[in-house]
């Protein structure tokens, strides 16, 4: 586990910003590290506030991505790089239970069934925190 980072609020909000608004650029690369960048940071907080941004503003492109692999039965080059990437959104999402009943959250969840159907010889994720987010989702 990485050591918790302080982060004042007018950090946490240039961060908020800058996330909203590489998220919504045209290039899928942008907004992947956006996604890695804002997980990175804001994981270790429980701020609704950078929750929320997260889910609302999360690049649309990166969902289709995610749509299109779980459909898909051809796996790409890029398919366990983008698994993995797509297991750190669930357990970033669902590491704690702000964002259970978020509209937009609630993909995540259909989407991880789907994933977790498709075999695969390796494993992407980190199964402790995987099993954490799905004990939030369960604890309704």
């Amino acid at each position: 586990m990485s050591p918790r980072i302080y982060l004042s609020e007018g950090d946490r909000y240039s961060a908020i910003k800058d996330y909203k608004n590489n998220s919504k650029s045209s290039s899928l690369h942008i907004q992947i590290e956006a996604i890695k960048t804002a997980i990175r940071i804001f994981s270790p907080h429980y701020k609704i506030d950078a929750d929320t941004a997260f889910i609302k503003h999360f690049p649309t492109n990166v969902h289709k991505e995610f749509k299109r692999m779980v459909n898909s039965t051809t796996i790409v080059n890029e398919y366990n790089e983008m698994k993995i990437l797509f297991f750190d959104v669930f357990i970033f999402l669902f590491r704690n239970n702000l964002l259970i009943d978020h509209i937009k959250a609630k993909p995540f969840i259909e989407l991880f069934l789907q994933f977790i159907k498709i075999k695969n010889d390796k494993e992407v994720y980190d199964a402790k925190n995987l099993l954490n987010s799905i004990q939030q989702c369960i604890l309704l």
